[in-house]
């Protein structure tokens, strides 16, 4: 479960932390850690225990090496949750969905992303901003010039916080902005890739549909009161 920490050190986001016999924590730039130390040795397992000791803050961390957990654990009261990693294979991009208006959209829509999203608890209108300066948002609009959904991507690259608001559902609208959030990831040279929650049946259906691949191998999100 190597991508995503290669991912955002090709891409330049954050900065190594810890480097040493096998183990890797690479700081992101909300303060969040994304840690990675080979499985198959123990002196990468040591070496992340040991980082988990003395360096590891109680904020929230992405774990990509199952083997570490229980060294997490022993430290901290965290909640763990699951998650797999997609990423879009080669291939074409994800045609363009006829008669849905998908558009870049700026911090003056900050609040409308905060106020809908569903973990919005774990924001502040500052953190979308900061999200936005550093990234890319979407919108989708109706004929009538209504935002009806929104996809952005989260500090570490990944595309996320897909949102389709009441009353415009299974109306195509989450295809339609990931798959262009997709083309755009594309057109500048990145691999698009999303977290998908362990049981999100319906995340995992739409990632297919558009054509990414699921990796092997579990990671972790861990929140820390």
């Amino acid at each position: 479960m190597t991508f995503p920490l290669r991912e955002c050190l090709r891409r330049g986001l954050g900065e190594v932390s810890f480097l040493e016999g096998g183990c890797v924590a690479l700081s992101l730039p909300d303060g969040d850690q994304m840690i990675w130390a080979d499985p198959s040795s123990g002196t990468a397992l040591a070496a992340g225990e040991r980082m988990v000791a003395s360096l590891l803050r109680p904020t929230f961390c992405t774990l990509l090496c199952p083997g570490l957990l229980p060294a997490v654990r022993r430290r901290f009261a965290c909640e763990v949750l699951p998650f797999r990693v997609a990423v879009f294979g080669r291939g074409d991009p994800p045609p363009v969905a006829l008669g849905k208006a998908v558009r870049t959209i700026g911090e003056e829509h900050a609040q409308t992303v905060l106020d809908h999203y569903a973990h919005g608890e774990y924001f502040s209108v500052g953190d979308v901003v900061r999200m936005m300066r550093a990234g890319t948002f979407l919108g989708g609009f109706d004929d009538s010039g209504e935002m009806v959904g929104y996809i952005g991507e989260h500090v570490e690259g990944a595309m996320g916080m897909l949102e389709v608001f009441e009353g415009h559902r299974r109306q195509g609208w989450g295809r339609a902005l990931e798959g262009a959030l997709i083309r755009r990831t594309l057109e500048r040279g990145d691999v698009p890739w999303v977290q998908v929650l362990v049981g999100n049946a319906a995340s995992e259906g739409l990632q297919a549909s558009l054509g990414l691949e699921t990796l092997p191998g579990t990671a972790f999100f861990l929140e820390f009161p």
